[in-house]
């Protein structure tokens, strides 16, 4: 399963997870000492109930934990308020 990233709202170090139909899957958090972390919703656990949900060293990291357990790639959504 793909899965699509987008900066969340609210100027908050975090990204929200959804699949290519636009279906929530929960998002990636940064925590104190830039850890960061998977926060799925009940759907994202369904998805991939095994993976390691943190912390991890950046996003990316988290990113490519979320691949090996959707078995997809994650794809960062073009917007233009979104900081590359």
């Amino acid at each position: 399963m793909d899965v699509v990233v987008t900066r969340a709202r609210g100027g908050a170090l975090a990204w929200d997870l959804t699949d290519l139909l636009g279906r929530p899957l929960g998002q990636i958090a940064e925590a104190r000492g830039r850890q960061f972390f998977i926060d799925p919703n009940e759907r994202g656990h369904i998805v991939m109930p095994n993976a390691n949900l943190g912390p991890h060293a950046s996003p990316d990291a988290a990113l490519s934990e979320i691949e090996k357990h959707t078995h997809g790639i994650c794809r960062r959504a073009s917007d233009e308020n979104e900081a590359p």
